[in-house]
């Protein structure tokens, strides 16, 4: 049994340079929304200081602030992408419930979960507990 081929990606996001340059007269002309260099940079799949390079090939102007910015953008995303470690996995933050915790409180800006351990609740009232050391069964894990 022949192997499937993947679908490939559309034509406009494979071009060459050139490509997307004569195809881009034609997407300006069209265009009407207002940010257009995101825009061109979505459409023909290429990242912003490409579409502005591009963009000022087929007779745009920016200001250099704007284009100061691309480029400080475009060096965080590349920093950001360098420092998190592949194959980065989430933390289980839910602890397994046990004999010594008797309540989950809450949780920390982190996300790690702050208790009350049954010897807490020992010198409380009755009534300012809202649950019994009956309610959990010996089963659950």
């Amino acid at each position: 049994m022949a192997v499937k081929s993947k679908a490939l990606s559309p034509r406009r996001k494979r071009m060459s340079r050139a490509a997307r340059l004569q195809s881009g007269r034609h997407w300006l002309r069209s265009f009407s929304g207002t940010r257009v260099v995101p825009s061109y940079a979505r459409w023909f799949g290429v990242d912003l200081i490409c579409a502005a390079k591009e963009l000022q090939i087929l007779g745009m102007h920016f200001a250099p602030e704007y284009l100061g910015a691309l480029r400080r953008t475009g060096a965080a995303r590349a920093r950001h992408c360098r420092d998190v470690p592949k194959g980065a996995k989430a933390v289980d933050v839910e602890p397994a419930r046990n004999q010594k915790f008797a309540y989950i409180a809450g949780y920390t800006v982190a996300g790690l979960p702050f208790v009350i351990t049954w010897e807490e609740t020992a010198g409380l009232d009755d009534d300012d507990v809202p649950f019994t050391g009956d309610d959990f069964e010996k089963g659950d894990s």
